[in-house]
């Protein structure tokens, strides 16, 4: 029996690290995760990318959750990238994502 039998794939990370974060993320919602590829991280730059990528696999019957779990995930991911998603702080200038209440560098407040 292969060790695949029952899961599909569900995604494509860019990296090891990307896998290491959607596989926690759907293991908080109790998704078995396989990932395949992982292994091949080291020849980054030698590698094409799409052969670096991870592939996610997750039973059959998870694989609608596991998706809508993903693309809130990628939704977060891009406002982050947003620069409209940032604030400025007043004491040292530093800019700050709009998720930290606190400065990163100085943490005084801000955010408001």
């Amino acid at each position: 029996m292969n060790r695949l039998d029952g899961f599909k794939l569900v995604y494509r990370a860019a990296n090891a690290l990307e896998a290491h974060v959607i596989r926690g993320l759907l293991g908080q919602h109790n998704i078995q995760v396989h990932l395949f590829g992982e292994g091949l991280s080291s020849g980054f730059g030698e590698l094409p990318a799409e052969v670096i990528e991870v592939e996610i696999h997750v039973p059959t019957g998870y694989r609608q959750l596991a998706r809508q779990l993903i693309d809130e995930y990628e939704a977060q991911s891009s406002a982050v990238d947003d620069p409209a998603s940032e604030w400025i702080c007043r004491d040292c200038g530093e800019k700050n994502p709009l998720t930290l209440g606190l400065c990163w560098n100085c943490q005084q407040p801000g955010g408001d």
